[in-house]
Parts: C-alpha cells; structure tokens; sequence
C-alpha cells in the first residue's frame, strides 16, 4: 500500500485514486492517511469493497478534519464500518470544508451512527451535497426526525440514498414528503 501511496498521489499527483475492492485493511488506510493530511492534489477516493473497518475510518477521518486536503468525494461503502468508525466521521463532518459527497452504503453503522452524520450535516456542514446511507439497517423509526431535520436544516444537500434500510412505509412517505417542496433535492428510499 505504502508504494502505491508513493506513487499515485505523491509522485504522479493523482487527483483520482480508485481502490476499490483490493482486499486493503486499516493498515493500508493508516499508509494512506498520512499522506492526505498534507495532500492539496488529491480530490476523488474510492475505497469501497475493501475492509477499512472502524481504525481506518478514524484515521482518514482524522487526516481530513485536517483541512489540508482538497479531497471532495469519499467512497468508503462496504468497508465492515460500524458506529465507532461513523462517529470519527461525523466529527471529521464539523470541520471538513472540502469534502461534497460521502459514501457509506452497505456498512453497519445503525441509528445512532446515521444520527451523529445527520446531526453533522444540520448543524455543522454546509459543504457535504451527496450522501449515501444505503443499507445500513435502521432499527428505529425515530431515525427518519433527524434525517428530516438534516433535508430542513441542511440548504447544499442535494441528495440522500436511503434504501435497504429497513424504514417502514410510513418513514419513507414522511421523507417524500419532506422533500417534495425541493426542486433540486433527490431521494432515493
């Protein structure tokens, strides 16, 4: 990991990494992170399919709370992250500046975890445009206010995925219903 590090973003100055599906672990997102910190180049990561867990959402959570990065898109779907990893994230939410779409679908990270990233967006970041939260179970109803609250609160956002998440109907109609004033709002649930 650490020489494609090496190569793509310092040597080549890649502003497009895709690693996808390369079976890398925390450690391969701790090499990487530790070049984000301090990388203006890179814009677009696609980490899905890998296995980055919770230690490696916090350090590349932590690298781009740094403000030093100019990293917009962030794919991190499918990667074993569970609530522990989403909290780094969300607090990375209330500083990062940069950062427009985030990815997260196919992760563990519950109710509490989408509550923490909602609760990001609505008070804290105004940069974030697209997310996706795509199946990640969702135990509860009660889920859906913050969500709700984020599509009210949260003037940039310009789509939300929310499907396979085990809402029930009458959640999903409340989102519908929520973002049906919106022209330029899409809703995927």
């Amino acid at each position: 990991m650490e020489y494609v590090v090496q190569e793509a973003i310092i040597r080549k100055q890649c502003k497009i990494l895709d690693l996808s599906a390369n079976h890398i672990r925390s450690e391969g997102a701790s090499a990487l992170a530790n070049v984000l910190a301090t990388n203006p180049i890179l814009e677009k990561l696609y980490r899905d399919h890998n296995c980055v867990s919770d230690m490696g959402a916090q350090q590349l959570a932590q690298a781009i709370s740094a403000n030093n990065t100019n990293l917009r898109v962030l794919l991190l779907g499918s990667n074993c992250i569970t609530y522990e990893g989403a909290q780094h994230l969300a607090e990375m939410l209330k500083t990062n500046r940069t950062l427009n779409r985030l990815y997260l679908f196919d992760n563990n990270i519950g109710d509490r975890a989408i509550q923490l990233l909602a609760q990001a967006l609505t008070l804290h970041n105004r940069t974030v445009t697209h997310i996706d939260l795509n199946g990640n179970t969702l135990e509860s109803d009660l889920t859906v206010d913050f969500l709700v609250d984020m599509r009210k609160s949260n003037q940039s956002l310009k789509e939300l995925r929310v499907c396979k998440c085990n809402l029930s109907e009458a959640s999903k109609i409340r989102l519908r219903d929520t973002v049906r004033s919106k022209r330029d709002f899409e809703l995927r649930a």
